[in-house]
């Protein structure tokens, strides 16, 4: 953590408040957005798989091992000095992963940055005009924020089933022989919660995510550069588009490849004038 830390202090002032916001709308080359956003998603991945989250359950850790090592000491007849010098080293380990949580429990960001998004990015930059914007708006926050909360509902006693929609990415680029591509991807996130008796007779509460991910494909091309089978055929361009829903067994980020092979269909579908 204290890396990703130390990655947080080296940001722009640009980039702190693309986190801050969580909600980013860019216009700019290709290469200049992947040069700002690829230290955000190099800082989230220090964080690792979790963040803060993680980071806080080590702090309460840190407390129950201080508690328990003090215990066994006194159990085991064990010097008193012993206690002391245990309860110093116990003190600085939690003052630390405590204070470290309190940095870093704010500039956590959503996966889909680094696992999806990034390398969208770079599949797709060869294909973008260098010289033209993209127009990329973007969530940067958890999946299951409460401001994306759609309803809970309670199918059935001790069930408790909580949605969430996270539009994560809407993207707009003109290629380099002037087609435009758009595509966007939401995510419909379903969190279940049970609550059973287990064989001791002890009452568990269980949790499990999925979520539906769509994605929704436009490719507008000229009609002088591209014969297209089927599409809205104007007098001087043609825009074909796709969409794929696909159902996933977590909340993780989605393979970009899901997003990508919709791309890919569409522009089967176009073919070079003769």
């Amino acid at each position: 953590m204290l890396k990703a830390w130390r990655a947080w202090k080296a940001l722009t002032e640009e980039q702190r408040q693309l986190i801050a916001q969580g909600q980013v709308t860019l216009s700019r080359p290709i290469d200049d957005t992947i040069a700002l956003l690829k230290p955000i998603a190099d800082m989230d991945k220090l964080l690792g798989t979790g963040g803060c989250a993680t980071l806080g359950c080590t702090t309460f850790a840190a407390v129950f091992l201080g508690i328990a090592g003090n215990s066994a000491i006194i159990a085991a007849g064990l010097p008193s000095w012993l206690t002391y010098v245990w309860l110093a080293l116990w003190a600085v380990v939690f003052l630390f992963t405590l204070v470290m949580y309190l940095k870093t429990r704010n500039i956590d960001v959503s996966d889909n940055l680094r696992n999806s998004v990034m390398p969208m990015l770079y599949v797709l930059r060869d294909d973008i005009d260098p010289q033209r914007p993209v127009e990329l708006t973007l969530d940067l926050r958890a999946p299951m924020a409460k401001e994306k909360l759609l309803r809970t509902e309670k199918p059935r006693d001790r069930l408790t089933e909580t949605f969430y929609n996270d539009a994560w990415i809407s993207a707009d680029a003109t290629l380099v022989d002037g087609s435009r591509l758009r595509w966007s991807v939401v995510d419909t996130i379903r969190h279940r919660s049970v609550t059973k008796k287990g064989r001791s007779g002890k009452w568990k509460t269980k949790t499990k995510d999925s979520k539906k991910c769509s994605v929704d494909v436009e490719l507008t091309v000229r009609n002088k550069s591209y014969e297209v089978e089927g599409g809205e055929a104007g007098e001087k361009k043609t825009s074909l588009s796709a969409s794929k829903t696909v159902k996933l067994p977590s909340a993780n980020a989605v393979d970009p490849q899901v997003v990508l092979e919709v791309i890919t269909d569409v522009f089967r579908r176009v073919q070079p004038a003769k």
